[in-house]
């Protein structure tokens, strides 16, 4: 079996294009910066690719049977004659109707294909179109099996030079900047999320800004008011002096009592006596508001 991973950071491949482009739900442009700049590799698999490779095979193979063909170079490693860092692993190439024909091959559910509306998914066309760039080919058949309906799909794709020149003139300057050069792409919400799993991260509206800058203007007026209240506080205490009671003919205006306070250092009773502590120990989860200013 061809091992498609090898050397992956030297060039970027079709499944790079659309986390590049920013339009991959699975897959950030942050995330492929660090496999070729750095050779961390965050995502090696699931479930679902795991069967889409070994399901592959038998998509092919109808494809073969129904157009009575055959499909080779599968898994080939492919390189731009332009561009030595834009290369590609098609699933297939094969003669079809008297020329060379691009194939690549996908399982989906249902409910997924749904939302594709009989048009190919912009993630896909634009691996398809690069791939198209790389192999040098002129059309390409994207074959799809929608596993719970069971049913084969075939949508063909035609070369698109002015998407691809576009999509290109993207792909270089982000290889040139970030991965021949030294800058570094920032992270979007997904990064953050895939850093700490407990984090979920939504966008501010129009609404929420409103309230996060009204809520700073609260905040400072509460220091220099929390300011000025610890300052007139003092003040009484040094009218109060040794005594513990401020007072105004009847009135009592404030106190100053002494007050004795019992507390466990738990500390140190985890220390020297760790059973105990375990014993009566309790966690309690709580969510904690921190404004960012």
């Amino acid at each position: 079996m061809v091992d498609v991973t090898k050397n992956r950071h030297k060039f970027i491949g079709g499944s790079d294009v659309a986390a590049i482009l920013g339009i991959n739900k699975y897959k950030t442009a942050y995330e492929v910066w660090e496999e070729k700049k750095h050779g961390i590799v965050t995502f090696t698999g699931n479930n679902v690719t795991e069967w889409g490779k070994k399901l592959e095979p038998i998509i092919l193979h109808e494809f073969e049977l129904i157009h009575n063909v055959k499909i080779h170079s599968n898994n080939k490693r492919f390189i731009s004659k332009e561009y030595d860092f834009l290369g590609c692993h098609p699933d297939g190439i094969t003669y079809f109707n008297a020329d060379n024909a691009l194939i690549e091959a996908k399982t989906v559910s249902s409910k997924a294909y749904n939302h594709w509306q009989n048009e190919l998914p912009l993630e896909y066309y634009c691996q398809v179109q690069h791939n198209l760039f790389v192999c040098d080919l002129e059309k390409a058949h994207f074959i799809c099996l929608v596993l719970d309906d069971r049913n084969f799909i075939e949508i063909e794709v035609n070369r698109d030079n002015d998407f691809i020149e576009k999509q290109n003139a993207y792909l270089i300057e982000w290889w040139n900047r970030y991965i021949i050069g030294d800058e570094v792409p920032l992270k979007i919400a997904a990064d953050y999320e895939k850093e700490n799993p407990d984090t979920s991260i939504v966008e501010a509206d129009e609404e929420a800004i409103g309230i996060y800058e009204k809520l700073k203007e609260v905040k400072e007026n509460y220091k220099l008011l929390t300011k000025e209240k610890e300052g007139l506080e003092n003040m009484l205490k040094e009218k109060i002096g040794s005594n513990t009671d401020l007072m105004n003919g009847l009135n009592t205006l404030a106190t100053w009592r002494p007050q004795t306070r019992i507390s466990i250092d738990t500390l140190k009773l985890k220390e020297e006596i760790p059973e105990t502590y375990l014993k009566y120990v309790k966690e309690t989860k709580t969510r904690t508001f921190l404004l960012k200013i």
